[in-house]
C-alpha cells in the first residue's frame, strides 16, 4: 500500500493541518473462512483516485475478498467514516464462531480473536454444565431427604430452585462477564466545576 501511495503521490492524513487523503487502512480476516476485507479510510470520496488504487491493491493481493472505501471528513482520528463505498467484492466477509456463520461489515463489532473466543465460550459452557449437574444432584438429595422426613408437606421448608433456571439462562447468554450477584460496584464519578 505504501509503495502504491507513493507512486501515485497520495498524501497521508495530517492530524494537525487536517490535510491529505489516506487516513487508515483496516484489514479484517475470517480465520475459519479465509475471507479478507480491506477497508480504506479516506478524508474524501475522490473516486477517480481511490478506485484505481483499489484495483491495483486487488491485482497485487488477489486473496482480498472485498475492498471498501470508508469516507471520514471529520477532524477526529477515527477509523470509521460516515459513508461507505464497495470497490471490490460483496462489501462483507463471513466468519464462523462455535459452528455459526456471521456476516461482518466494515463497522461490525466482532471478536478479533476467533480461536480465543471459542475457547472462552467452551469454558463457559463447561461451567454451566457443571452447575446443571450440581443442581440435579441437589434436587435429588432434597427430594430423597423430603421423602425420608416425617413432617407434613405444609411445614416443610421451602427452598428456591433458582440454580437450575440460572444455569439455563447462562447457557443462553454466555457473554456476561460476571453474574449479577458478583458484579463490583464502582464509586460514583465526581465532576469538578
Amino acid at each position: 500500500m505504501r509503495r502504491l501511495a507513493l507512486e501515485r503521490g497520495l498524501l497521508p492524513w495530517d492530524t494537525r493541518l487536517h490535510t491529505g487523503l489516506l487516513r487508515h487502512l483496516v484489514l479484517r480476516r475470517g480465520v475459519r473462512t479465509g475471507e479478507t476485507m480491506l477497508v480504506l479510510v479516506t478524508s474524501q470520496r475522490a473516486a477517480h483516485i481511490v478506485e484505481p488504487l483499489a484495483q491495483a491493491l486487488v491485482a497485487l493481493h488477489p486473496e482480498l475478498t472485498t475492498v471498501v472505501q470508508d469516507v471520514n471528513d471529520r477532524h477526529a482520528t477515527v477509523a470509521i467514516g460516515q459513508e461507505q463505498f464497495v470497490l471490490h467484492g460483496p462489501g462483507v466477509i463471513r466468519e464462523e464462531l462455535c459452528g455459526r456463520t456471521f456476516t461482518l461489515s466494515p463497522h461490525s463489532f466482532f471478536q478479533t480473536n476467533t480461536l480465543q473466543a471459542e475457547r472462552l465460550f467452551d469454558s463457559r459452557r463447561r461451567v454451566v454444565r457443571g452447575r446443571r449437574d450440581s443442581a440435579s444432584r441437589t434436587r435429588r438429595a432434597r427430594s430423597s431427604a423430603s421423602r425420608a422426613s416425617a413432617r407434613p408437606s405444609s411445614t416443610r421448608a421451602r427452598t428456591p430452585r433458582a440454580t437450575a433456571s440460572s444455569a439455563r439462562v447462562l447457557s443462553r447468554v454466555t457473554c456476561s462477564r460476571r453474574s449479577p450477584s458478583r458484579r463490583r460496584t464502582r464509586p460514583p464519578v465526581r465532576v469538578r466545576t
